[in-house]
């Protein structure tokens, strides 16, 4: 069983943020009440939090409305039993959702990635051809309307459309509710999104009986790998899934499905290179060269591999703790090269940074500086928000001041996790000049708290970092947030740096499960 207070805790919060931010008081706050309070199912607006990928891809994550959320995660822990069931039905499917505490998540997919290769291997025996295929925008198109059609069935969910004894309506309408009462997308990044995405899909496979089984094929979220004996079988399986995806207003990505001639290899052999890699250094010169190499394999690899996360994973698997002080000065220009080669490898540079000043190594503060506060100034105009985000929360732990021009950047962007991350870099110093919050103070008011801002709105209300307006202290007055506030409920985690050893043992992780 999952619970609620998990799925708050654990699952609410994207795995991509800055681990300042925290749902551990809303979680405690919520499930100590007998029931939630009357009118928490007013339709909002999700935070917006754009995630550089690799190749220029960005994904847009959401941060959802408590007010919808809450009522989502209530409805998935009180159905978990009916969910399971369903899930249970698809051996097809290696994402299904189990309750995942070990892992800091509240729901994880029950197979795990580095497994893929041995899977691949087993469902390819005696075919030609395979069957690569994935959906067109996932999760930004999927109808919620189709939540109760995959739980209940397309006819019995159509007849009894407002039956809130059917679990999938009250689903279909929590989603709305966190989305503006938008009938398209779910929102990502919290873990429920598993949840609904694996309700759906797993109608889906089960249409491809007959064709495709757990025996020649697996599904991993949205992408599909079906191995066929003929070309002509594959040629009907790829059909058939287009025809089962448009029963549930899904489409193929035709850029991405195709059929492709066996065998093909196992997983990314780059990996290799940088996995077999061993540090064995007995002298400052050798340790030194070590270093060189490892990290001019992984830029050669990266040159080969443009869609590939190598420097995330170099990143993540280089041993900082074991290199020699005397060569720090190197490691920490290798690490802010990555930066610059790399944005999605914000975080990663960032927790390499804060284990070498863990370890006592001495930092170039001028240098690192200098560097985040350009990354800053590349990345505000265009709303990255993870590049800007983590660039804020590393300068802050480390204490060390970004530019006026870094400021001023910043004071344009209206991103709400970027505007608390400066407001809190302001107040330690680490911003001391030229940040202006004119377009945030524009959000501190009733509405802001249902709108795309509403984290800004609400936590620079309860920190007093922005003043409300006309004076009147709207959160206390909404029968929700007012709650909240009264409960001293916080998202963000101000105590010291007792998050760093944890973020550099879930980057470890992250890296170690990028690639099977």
């Amino acid at each position: 069983m999952v619970a609620f207070i998990d799925i708050l805790e654990l699952g609410y919060f994207p795995r991509e943020l800055p681990p300042i931010f925290t749902t551990s008081a809303l979680a405690r706050e919520l499930a100590n009440l007998n029931a939630l309070p009357r009118g928490v199912q007013k339709a909002s607006h999700g935070l917006p939090f754009s995630l550089g990928r690799v190749g220029g891809i960005r994904r847009k994550l959401t941060l959802p409305n408590p007010s919808g959320f809450a009522p989502l995660a209530q409805a998935i822990a009180e159905n978990w039993a009916a969910l399971h069931a369903h899930f249970a039905a698809d051996k097809m499917s290696i994402t299904s959702p189990s309750p995942g505490r070990k892992s800091g998540r509240a729901l994880d997919p029950r197979f795990k990635l580095e497994a893929i290769p041995v899977r691949r291997a087993l469902t390819r025996a005696g075919a030609r051809y395979l069957v690569q295929a994935d959906i067109a925008k996932f999760y930004s198109s999927v109808y919620t309307h189709t939540l109760p059609w995959a739980a209940h069935g397309k006819k019995v969910a159509k007849q009894h459309r407002r039956d809130r004894n059917l679990y999938g309506n009250v689903l279909d309408e929590c989603v709305r509710n966190c989305q503006d009462e938008q009938t398209v997308g779910l929102p990502i990044g919290p873990d429920t999104s598993l949840v609904l995405a694996e309700l759906i899909l797993t109608k889906v496979d089960a249409q491809l009986r007959g064709l495709a089984n757990e025996k020649n094929a697996f599904r991993y979220i949205d992408d599909y790998e079906i191995a066929c004996a003929t070309y002509r079988e594959a040629e009907q399986v790829l059909a058939a899934l287009d025809e089962a995806l448009k029963s549930y207003e899904l489409d193929l990505n035709d850029r991405k499905s195709r059929i492709v001639e066996l065998p093909t290899p196992l997983y990314e052999s780059w990996k290799d290179s940088l996995a077999k890699f061993v540090f064995a250094s007995t002298t400052p010169t050798t340790d030194r060269e070590e270093i060189v190499r490892y990290f001019t394999t992984a830029f050669e690899l990266r040159g080969r591999h443009l869609d590939s996360y190598v420097l995330n994973y170099a990143i993540g698997r280089f041993p900082i703790a074991s290199t020699r002080p005397s060569s720090w000065p190197l490691v920490e220009s290798l690490l802010l090269q990555c930066l610059q080669l790399e944005p999605g490898a914000t975080r990663y540079v960032i927790a390499g940074l804060l284990e070498g000043q863990a370890q006592g190594r001495r930092l170039n503060r001028d240098r690192i500086g200098a560097v985040l506060s350009i990354h800053i100034v590349e990345h505000a105009p265009v709303g990255h928000s993870a590049e800007q985000a983590w660039a804020l929360w590393g300068a802050t732990q480390l204490k060390i001041p970004l530019s006026a021009a870094a400021a001023t950047a910043l004071s344009k962007t209206e991103d709400g996790v970027v505007a608390l991350l400066a407001l809190q870099a302001k107040r330690a110093n680490v911003l001391p000049r030229g940040l202006s919050t004119r377009l945030w103070r524009k959000h501190m008011s009733a509405d802001g708290l249902y709108g795309p801002l509403w984290l800004l709105s609400y936590e620079a209300n309860v920190q007093h970092w922005l003043p409300n307006i006309g004076g009147r202290d709207y959160v206390s007055a909404d029968p929700f947030f007012g709650l909240l506030k009264r409960g001293r409920v916080s998202f963000l985690d101000l105590t010291p740096s007792s998050s760093v050893p944890r973020l550099r043992v879930g980057v470890r992780r992250a890296a170690a499960a990028l690639y099977p």
